[in-house]
């Protein structure tokens, strides 16, 4: 797990990528979520990390080792309660990949974070701290981002990494059977169906803490 989260870090840091999340919610609070890393741009540049099988001079698993531990992880949430119709989609030749799911309650998504998380730190000495980021109660779908980013931080980063996290994009997209009343986050744009709403930002912002992925929502 280590030497994967080695490569996607060395990969997001070194080309341009693109993350997309998706999520298409029912008035029941039911739903699927689509959540996409597209480094298709840094293709080549991750094509050699591959052929190279080393990442700043530490050994990275193999395409083959890859796909396995991505049918594993497939496996995991698939069995995770109130998630169903898991797919994980691989395009090794664009370097596009997709995780999809259907939920039971917007909730479940965040049963499958933490587990994840846990994954990926347990062999790490930095455990990853993960906090709610979706509700829906009482008719209101919240989307929360209860982290403080440091401004310092992200300066201290190298100029290279400094201007990756710039130029990448991040996007989210909220579609929704009910057409919205309100939604707190004005960085977020309306649909002119009233039926979606739309985030374009960079990893940048979010760390610098200029943008935040949050907004609350309520319904006509």
């Amino acid at each position: 797990m280590k030497s994967i989260i080695l490569l996607l870090s060395a990969t997001l840091f070194t080309g341009c990528f693109q993350i997309i999340e998706e999520i298409n919610m029912k008035a029941d609070g039911s739903g699927e979520m689509v959540l996409t890393l597209d480094m298709s741009q840094s293709m080549e540049k991750v094509q050699g990390y591959l052929d190279a099988g080393v990442v700043e001079g530490k050994e990275i698993p193999s395409q083959s080792q890859m796909e396995s531990f991505l049918d594993d992880l497939e496996d995991d949430l698939a069995a995770m309660p109130g998630l169903s119709g898991v797919d994980i989609q691989r395009n090794w030749s664009s370097f596009i990949f997709k995780v999809r799911c259907r939920f039971s309650k917007v909730e479940d998504l965040d049963n499958a974070m933490y587990e994840l998380a846990g994954k990926a730190s347990s062999n790490s000495e930095k455990k990853w701290e993960l906090k709610p980021n979706y509700r829906y109660q009482n008719g209101i779908f919240r989307r929360l981002f209860e982290y403080s980013p440091d401004p310092v931080d992200f300066q201290n980063l190298p100029t290279s990494r400094k201007v990756m996290l710039e130029q990448a994009k991040y996007m989210v997209i909220y579609r929704f059977e009910k057409a919205i009343d309100h939604y707190s986050n004005q960085a977020f744009q309306l649909s002119p169906s009233r039926k979606a709403v739309m985030l374009q930002t960079t990893p940048a912002d979010i760390a610098t803490g200029k943008v935040k992925p949050a907004t609350e929502i309520t319904f006509q």
